[in-house]
């Protein structure tokens, strides 16, 4: 048994009425739900055993209320248990589709709010071993793209590939997420590395002023620390375009694993 797609353009992409539409949120492969912010126009599968039809969107959530890769799929409206799981083959530049997915995750406009392919808010399953794989199978290809502007005087990509890479490994093994709130996570670890350089350590360019960043007022000073890196980006041209290539990588990151968690609904047997 395995998902049935709903392809959008065979029910006339001029004609919502005429798409299938979730059971759950009333989202359609053309519409939002009116329900549920987070979806965003795609998919719609219709499941085997009880042919219930829903979207990307409530089919992710519901499957990832438990955090197991391996747990078996059951509708999210009537719970009857569907035959098969998400299991597609683990992430490695030795598949041809993972190849493309690199080439092709720089350009995704998933994180565009002006495109109509925006999926920032729609929520996926992340799995620490596919996640750290991908961010080491990227570290050449970013490296490559971008060259030297990935790096500082004091920081080099490695040291940021690093850092990145500690986070996954320190995360669950599986846990739910969004591509808005996995590129926000990694743009202040960015922004932390950039701070640490030009503030906090010791003998750093502004270190005289840290004091003024180490109050008892945390939200104070988040938001200290969040003026100060906009005050370097002005101020430090060679900062300003650091973090602007990071974003850049990030967003192909977050693009690769996007399309790795939507992978998993191509291969669901």
């Amino acid at each position: 048994m395995a998902l049935f797609l709903h392809n959008p353009e065979l029910f006339g992409s001029s004609s919502p009425a005429n798409s299938p539409i979730c059971e759950v949120c009333l989202a359609t492969s053309l519409q939002p739900s009116p329900l549920n912010s987070t979806t965003a126009p795609g998919p719609i599968y219709t499941l085997p055993r009880c042919n219930h039809t829903t979207c990307r969107t409530c089919l992710t959530t519901h499957y990832g209320a438990t955090l197991s890769p391996h747990r078996d799929i059951t509708c999210p409206t009537c719970l009857q248990p569907c035959g098969f799981q998400l299991k597609p083959p683990h992430f490695t530049l030795y598949n041809t589709r993972h190849r493309k997915f690199l080439s092709q995750g720089r350009h995704i406009p998933i994180l565009n709010p002006a495109s109509p392919h925006y999926a920032g808010t729609q929520p996926l399953l992340l799995t620490r071993a596919d996640s750290l794989a991908i961010l080491a199978a990227l570290q050449n290809d970013a490296s490559a793209h971008y060259g030297t502007t990935l790096a500082t005087e004091n920081i080099s990509h490695v040291a940021v590939f690093q850092k990145l890479g500690r986070y996954l490994a320190n995360c669950e093994a599986v846990r739910l997420t969004t591509p808005e709130l996995l590129q926000a996570e990694f743009k202040l670890m960015i922004e932390e590395l950039v701070l640490e350089h030009v503030l906090l350590q010791p003998g750093a360019k502004y270190h005289s002023l840290a004091k003024n960043f180490r109050t008892e007022d945390a939200e104070r000073d988040f938001d200290m620390l969040c003026h100060f890196v906009r005050g370097v980006k002005l101020r430090h041209p060679e900062f300003r375009v650091f973090l602007e290539r990071w974003e850049g990588v990030v967003r192909w990151f977050v693009g690769v694993v996007a399309m790795r968690w939507w992978e998993r609904f191509e291969f669901a047997r």
